[in-house]
């Protein structure tokens, strides 16, 4: 008898420290869970969205020059450095491929992402521009144009 209650104690005690020790050990796993759902949603750039990136041309432009009569609003994308911004005059109804000339990206392929005003989220024109390519797309005064190499990322 006192083999079987030693027994009943032993089993109880090692049930007692394998509950314990699983419940830290579920606890990890769904924190460990959890944080791998959270890290890719924390990955995913966010789309670039109109008044936000005016400010930016606005912030990073040269002195003086972000205040322009029909302005088109350009930079490179953050995360293809060199860091430009620039605010152009469209008095002349200037081509996208005249706008891309003016940067260090005149000669060469380019991704281009357009904003409006009116559709402050989805571009209006989003593709590759190749170096020898005049698109028939017309700028409207305070389009946002972001510029970058093919194949960085859209931050």
């Amino acid at each position: 008898m006192i083999d079987r209650l030693t027994s009943d104690d032993t089993e109880r005690r090692c049930r007692a420290v394998g509950a314990s020790q699983r419940s830290p050990s579920n606890s990890m796993k769904t924190k460990i869970i959890i944080l791998a759902l959270l890290l890719p949603a924390m990955a995913i750039p966010k789309p670039f969205d109109y008044d936000s990136s005016v400010t930016y041309v606005k912030e990073n432009s040269p002195l003086g020059n972000s205040e322009k009569e029909h302005p088109l609003y350009v930079a490179a994308v953050p995360g293809d450095p060199p860091v430009f911004a620039d605010v152009h005059s469209n008095t002349n109804n200037l081509s996208l491929r005249q706008v891309i000339d003016q940067t260090r990206y005149n000669g060469k392929d380019v991704s281009v992402i357009i904003l409006r005003k009116k559709n402050k989220t989805i571009p209006v024109f989003r593709r590759i521009v190749k170096s020898n390519e005049s698109t028939d797309f017309r700028l409207q005064d305070c389009d946002v144009i972001m510029l970058s190499k093919p194949g960085i990322p859209e931050k």
